[in-house]
């Protein structure tokens, strides 16, 4: 199976909120469609409403200040929370993972799979990921019916 490529994207929020020393947030997300870092904004503006009004931090004074939005470039993995999530479906853990270790590889991180070990240049940070014993294939429904695939590590 061909390794697709998406475009992806760091969304980091800035906010004025005393309680925290931090006063960002970021995530990377990716659309199969691609799309203009204004339409980004407008997805941002509205994940931005979710969380700032959200039950559990109605309290807590968040002041929005500013979006920083970049762009990743393409590929076919993205990092979130101790996972990888590719728009593509692999029905099976061998793909899945085997295209895994390709990302791996173009992102030179030291891995040891499939009989092969990578050279690290540290430039990219897997959160784990570069541990192939920690991988594991989700086949739940959710990644399914969304046509997507993640491996948590």
């Amino acid at each position: 199976m061909e390794d697709l490529k998406y475009p992806i994207w760091r969304i980091t929020a800035k906010f004025d909120e005393t309680a925290y020393e931090n006063n960002s947030v970021s995530f990377t997300v990716s659309f199969k469609e691609k799309k203009t870092e204004q339409e980004i904004e407008e997805y941002a503006k509205e994940w931005w409403e979710k969380i700032a009004i959200s039950e559990k931090n109605k309290d807590k004074g968040f002041v929005f200040k500013e979006f920083i939005i970049t762009s990743l470039g393409e590929e076919t993995w993205y990092l979130e929370w101790f996972c990888h999530t590719s728009l593509t479906r692999y029905d099976n853990e061998k793909d899945a993972f085997d295209s895994f270790a390709r990302f791996l590889k173009r992102k030179r991180v030291d891995i040891n799979y499939g009989g092969g070990s990578y050279p690290s240049d540290d430039s990219y940070m897997p959160m784990g990921g570069d541990d192939h014993w920690r991988w594991k294939y989700c086949d739940c429904q959710v990644c399914k019916d969304e046509g997507i695939t993640i491996i948590s590590h």
